[in-house]
Formats: structure tokens, sequence, C-alpha cells
């Protein structure tokens, strides 16, 4: 329905859309405290932070961005869905030894969106 979010964009309401993945920065740019793009975040986003991307927006350039949360579900920015890629679990399949003590031991590892 991209012609329908451009629409609501002109609009002056965006329309989100569910995008529920972990993404990886991997082009520096800039973090949007806006979808007007007049209000930008202090900080950049960094290459190699991984946030959680709750939701999508298309906007009429052809480009979508990401509203990203941190790792503490806090909101911290737009960016450009071009700067950043999806992060996919892959197979281990190997023994390991945990030779630290006090270590941390996660039953699942999803993003609740």
């Amino acid at each position: 329905m991209i012609n329908g979010d451009y629409i609501n964009y002109w609009l002056g309401s965006p329309k989100a859309h569910k995008y529920g993945k972990n993404v990886t920065i991997t082009k520096q740019d800039i973090l949007w405290g806006n979808l007007t793009f007049t209000s930008r975040k202090a900080d950049k986003a960094t290459i190699g932070n991984d946030y959680s991307a709750k939701y999508i927006y298309n906007n009429p350039n052809g480009s979508s961005y990401l509203s990203l949360y941190d790792k503490n579900s806090k909101w911290t920015g737009y960016i450009n869905k071009s700067g950043s890629r999806d992060l996919v679990p892959v197979s281990y399949n190997k023994n390991v030894t945990i030779v630290t003590k006090n270590q941390w031991f996660w039953g699942r590892l999803i993003v609740e969106v």
C-alpha cells in the first residue's frame, strides 16, 4: 500500500508498518528526530551498532525509514533503511567451554515488538 503511505505522508501523518527486526548499522548516517527531516538527533548512527527496528515508513522520495530502539527499548530515532542490514541468526553448532565466572545464560533471543 505504498501509494496510500505517500498520501498519508503528504497529509502529515506517515503510516507505520510493523518491521520487528534487529538491524546493524552499515553506513554512518543521520538519526532523525522526525519524518519531516527538520530535527536531527544529537548523535549519528555508528557503523556496527545494533538496534531493534520496530517500524518502517515509506517516504515519497522512494526511501524507507526505520524507527530504531536501543537495547533498553528506548527510542533512538529514524534512519534511512539503506544504511542498515537486517541481522540474521546463524547456526554455530559447536561445543564451547565457559571460562569466565558469573556469566548470564539466555533462553531465547527474541525482540518483542
